[in-house]
């Protein structure tokens, strides 16, 4: 199902990482470290992509995602904040012993 989905998703214009769900607040963290410039593009191709959908089209084949082209940019930030997490819950789940 997954193939499918990113097929679908390629011929919008989507890339893999525009498609994760937002409602997380480690998603949403990660959303608030992305540059500027990503998230811009990110709006956009959500935006056109949600057009499409609307008009029951898909992009001229020539701008479709290719596989080279679809990038993970947020996953990496994901995976960061999350790291982050633990390494707070590890700190804060320590026991202080006096001797």
């Amino acid at each position: 199902m997954a193939s499918v989905k990113s097929y679908v998703q390629n011929k919008k214009g989507l890339r893999y990482d525009d498609i994760i769900h937002e409602e997380s607040e480690t998603v949403q963290e990660a959303l608030r470290r992305l540059p500027i410039h990503e998230d811009n593009y990110r709006s956009l191709r959500i935006r056109n992509a949600f057009q499409l959908s609307i008009q029951h089209n898909i992009l001229p084949k020539e701008q479709w995602i290719k596989p080279e082209e679809d990038v993970r940019y947020l996953s990496p930030i994901i995976a960061e904040v999350v790291a982050e997490e633990a390494e707070r819950e590890a700190f804060d789940a320590m026991k202080i012993i006096k001797k």
